[in-house]
């Protein structure tokens, strides 16, 4: 009886967690974690491990943690002062991708912060349609989700294009081709309105023209860059850069939200030039230089002698329009692949053939098609809400 009593005591002073299978218990944190919405803290964590596992080893619960850190899958939130806690989260692009590296166990696309981490990288609304079908196309395929978590969305939609190449995709190319005809038609209205602002040009103040050691450089300089201007490809650049403001719903507000971006990043370019072509010491004063934006904005807000702010927010629109509708395409692929490889599950199908009975992938534009946005919205809310509770969110 004795010698009974003695290995029972020893086998309480054991750590549960030893006998766990390597890599468990840091799954497990990183499952926990990511079921929450806001960070969780220490106290948290080692409450919940205690209760699942019986782990009662603060040490061994921090190794784990500061392992974590140190593969960067997750990140540690320091306390605002002294007296709190530390609390541990999960916001990055690449703890997501060290996650599902080091623990393909994780199906990462089963909670809520993971996919709207995603869904942030893309750059959609929160709360917009848009965000709500990538929030269910993400949920339902882990497929589309690892592809969509390892590729920047440039290069999915460059990718896409060659479907729309294959298949002849009649609403891609005329999306496109409005784009690229309202920028020959915004570039050069926007250069020759700039070219107005009086001093906008202007590299050298009166001192440094007055400055006979300097008044060389003056006039071999491009005086007041009169004959210059931002690049065609740079001003595409800065508009493919603009994201569509789907939180405002008034469009003349979008329009201001839009031209006052594109205003400060002409600006900038205008600025980077000079410094390129004359000495810092030559470029007008700081005050000047600040209120350059607002001199572009002012400008490319006029709405005649063309209407050139509503030109510029349908490119902007039209932009956004032709991402989200790649974003669909490949969706699609990877649907097909799942089918193909029998990883499609139920709601995976019954979400694409929902879609299907609305409409096709093929003509899909939401913006001329008033019914069938009404029909995908309520289609698409409502596969949202049964995402979040198959979560556990609501």
């Amino acid at each position: 009886m004795h010698l009974q009593m003695v290995q029972v005591e020893k086998k309480e002073d054991r750590s549960p967690g030893d006998r766990l299978p390597i890599g468990e218990v840091k799954s497990e944190i990183i499952s926990y974690i990511l079921s929450k919405n806001d960070a969780v803290s220490a106290t948290d964590l080692k409450t919940h491990l205690r209760e699942k596992y019986g782990i009662r080893n603060k040490k061994n619960i921090d190794n784990h943690l500061n392992g974590l850190e140190d593969d960067n899958c997750i990140e540690k939130i320091k306390p605002p002062r002294d007296g709190f806690e530390n609390k541990w989260d999960i916001t990055k692009i690449e703890n997501l991708k060290n996650i599902m590296s080091l623990f393909p166990e994780i199906r990462l696309n089963k909670y809520e912060k993971s996919v709207n981490i995603v869904i942030k990288k893309f750059n959609f609304t929160a709360g917009s349609i848009h965000a709500k079908k990538a929030f269910v196309q993400l949920s339902l395929s882990s497929s589309f989700f690892a592809k969509c978590l390892d590729t920047e969305i440039k290069t999915l939609h460059a990718r896409a294009s060659r479907f729309y190449q294959a298949d002849g995709d009649f609403m891609k190319r005329k999306i496109e081709r409005q784009i690229e005809e309202l920028i020959h038609e915004a570039y050069p209205e926007c250069m020759k309105r700039i070219q107005k602002i009086p001093g906008i040009w202007s590299v050298v103040d009166e001192e440094y023209i007055k400055d006979s050691v300097n008044l060389d450089i003056y006039q071999n300089s491009p005086q007041s860059f009169q004959n210059s201007t931002i690049s065609e490809e740079k001003f595409q650049e800065m508009l493919e850069e603009i994201n569509f403001p789907l939180e405002e719903k008034n469009s003349h507000k979008q329009i201001q939200i839009i031209v006052k971006e594109l205003s400060m990043k002409m600006s900038d370019e205008i600025l980077s030039e000079r410094e390129k072509k004359l000495p810092k010491d030559s470029l007008q004063n700081q005050e000047g230089l600040n209120k350059m934006p607002d001199k572009i904005f002012e400008k490319l807000m006029e709405e005649f002698p063309a209407d050139l702010p509503t030109k510029i927010h349908t490119i902007i629109v039209n932009q956004y329009q032709n991402v989200s509708i790649s974003f669909d395409k490949v969706f699609d692929h990877f649907y097909r692949r799942d089918v193909m490889d029998g990883s499609d599950i139920y709601e995976e199908r019954e979400f694409v053939s929902k879609i299907n009975e609305i409409t096709s992938f093929d003509i899909f534009n939401i913006k001329q098609l008033d019914i069938e946005l009404d029909k995908l919205e309520h289609l698409y809310d409502d596969y949202y809400e049964k995402c979040r509770k198959k979560m556990g969110i609501i």
